[in-house]
């Protein structure tokens, strides 16, 4: 008999087991109060749970006839994030995909689907995308470069993943988490020395 764990203990036991990931959500100003709403929501997901009312703004935004493809793309980015929070992953991928069918440059649904890539632990698909990120100029350079120290570290390439986390910490330098990540580098090498 197969038993199936509750969606929640799951999601802590992701949490917990999985180093997080970091996303960047897309900015919408113009693109109606549910966009906005969406935009907001999917930029706290990393602080606060999503819920399904904001989902549902993003849903509404989508649906929404008079918002424009650049914003009908980033409310497709920022409902990943929040589908990605709440362990929906392939709903995420799905979102992610759809963005670039409308805006094949949208550096931001790449880093999504490196997210995705290294939840389902694909990570050369997800340095590829991470990588097309920072090729289309993500904005937030520094959440693409500590993606990549992250994934770099799954595939046990201390060298590559110290050098990421340098980049990241020279684009944002008093970002806390790839500091974290270098001082525990600095802390264990005279123990592996040894």
């Amino acid at each position: 008999m197969r038993t199936h764990l509750p969606r929640s203990l799951l999601c802590l036991l992701f949490a917990v087991l999985v180093p997080p990931v970091m996303a960047q959500s897309v900015t919408i100003l113009s693109g109606g109060s549910d966009a906005h709403a969406c935009s907001v929501s999917a930029r706290l997901s990393g602080t606060l749970s999503p819920n399904v009312s904001e989902l549902a703004a993003c849903d509404r935004a989508i649906d929404d006839l008079h918002i424009s493809n650049r914003d009908r793309a980033g409310t497709f980015v920022n409902r990943g994030i929040l589908l990605t929070a709440l362990g929906s992953w392939q709903e995420a991928l799905n979102d992610y995909n759809r963005a670039l069918e409308l805006m094949p440059a949208l550096p931001q649904a790449f880093n999504g689907k490196g997210n995705i890539y290294f939840i389902a632990e694909r990570y050369d698909d997800a340095i590829a995308a991470y990588q097309q990120a920072l090729a289309l100029d993500l904005q937030e350079k520094h959440i693409a470069y500590y993606n990549l120290g992250l994934t770099h570290d799954q595939l046990h390439d201390a060298p590559a993943a110290e050098q990421h986390y340098r980049l990241a910490l020279d684009a944002a330098p008093e970002w806390v988490l790839p500091q974290q990540k270098l001082a525990a580098r600095a802390a264990a090498a005279p123990s592996q020395k040894q």
